[in-house]
């Protein structure tokens, strides 16, 4: 019974050695203060992990191995390249660009 046991933790040392992964977590603000609710938050190097910032303005991510920034974005606002640190803080600037025409059918 221990052969097995000490088999399957080796096991689960072995894959987690091998797929190392980096968990995230961070607030996002606009440019007063106030929380970015549903910003997204991706891993740069897998457009496919990702998530978005809750009611609290709080996020939670896994990132995979080799992933050194995460790409941060929400609607009006300029997107954001920032290292992917256990801890991120960051305030969003919004888009200031000119519409020089409106036609309206």
């Amino acid at each position: 019974m221990n052969k097995v046991y000490l088999l399957f933790i080796s096991l689960f040392v072995t894959v987690g050695a091998v797929f190392p992964q980096t968990d995230i977590k961070g607030t996002v603000l606009d440019e007063t203060g106030f929380g970015a609710i549903g910003a997204t938050v991706v891993a740069d190097n897998d457009p496919s992990v990702g998530t978005s910032t809750d009611l609290d303005d709080n996020f939670e991510l896994t990132v995979p191995a080799g992933c050194k920034n995460v790409i941060i974005s929400y609607i009006g606002y300029q997107t954001l390249t920032v290292p992917a640190k256990p801890s991120i803080k960051v305030t969003l600037q919004p888009e200031t660009h000119q519409i020089e025409e409106v036609v309206v059918t």
